[in-house]
């Protein structure tokens, strides 16, 4: 029985780097790609995108069928049901605001195509209209504190109510590159940037979340 208990906590840390070196990778492609984009738009860029995009929000998808069955395994114990709250009212306040920028740069940029068979965005390349509405209109700012008020919740209820100081969460604001580049955090990702670039780079911010609280609650279910 304890051997059973010690290969299922195994399988749930494999499981849970396989997760985070997916992320990482999925980082990185959409780097190279912008990167590649800066140089030359192809189909074949624009493609990768879309892959990527799709990639993405499937994995959210997955994230959110897990966390949800921890969440209400975990709501059951009265030991975690008030911190469980807290995250679920934090993160429910973080994804609104990307799902609600999400539809409004689709909305804006012309929505999806009506005469194709597949969901296809009607001007993916289009770049001033995100610049718009993140930059110029300062949305971008919005999610920047965002995941600044986020990721303090998070690590305070992990370091505090976890009693963990070693393990390091996902959703974080990575600045030290962009300082470099004399940009602020909302310029580098979204200044001049098409909608096809945008769209991934939101869905890897709900990503991050998501697998902030699947480490969070599986850390908690190992407590149980």
């Amino acid at each position: 029985m304890k051997e059973d208990k010690i290969l299922d906590t195994e399988n749930h840390e494999i499981k849970s780097k396989t997760k985070r070196n997916s992320c990482l990778l999925i980082s990185s492609i959409i780097l190279i790609l912008l990167i590649v984009f800066a140089y030359v738009v192809t189909k074949e860029v624009s493609n990768a995108f879309e892959l990527v995009d799709k990639g993405l929000t499937e994995t959210n998808e997955t994230y959110k069928k897990t966390n949800e069955a921890l969440k209400n395994v975990l709501l059951k114990h009265s030991e975690y049901a008030s911190t469980v709250q807290v995250i679920e009212k934090a993160s429910s306040e973080y994804n609104s605001l990307i799902d609600s920028t999400i539809n409004l740069l689709i909305e804006k940029t012309g929505g999806w195509k009506q005469d194709t068979h597949q969901q296809e965005l009607a001007n993916p390349k289009n770049y001033m209209v995100p610049t718009k509405i993140l930059v110029k209109d300062k949305l971008g700012d919005r999610l920047e504190e965002s995941i600044k008020k986020t990721s303090i919740i998070y690590n305070e209820i992990l370091k505090v109510n976890l009693k963990d100081d070693t393990t390091e969460l996902p959703l974080k604001l990575l600045t030290n590159h962009i300082q470099r580049e004399n940009k602020t955090w909302t310029e580098y990702n979204f200044d001049q940037m098409p909608l096809m670039a945008v769209l991934p780079i939101l869905r890897k911010l709900k990503s991050d979340d998501n697998e902030s609280k699947s480490i969070m609650y599986r850390i908690m279910s190992h407590d149980k």
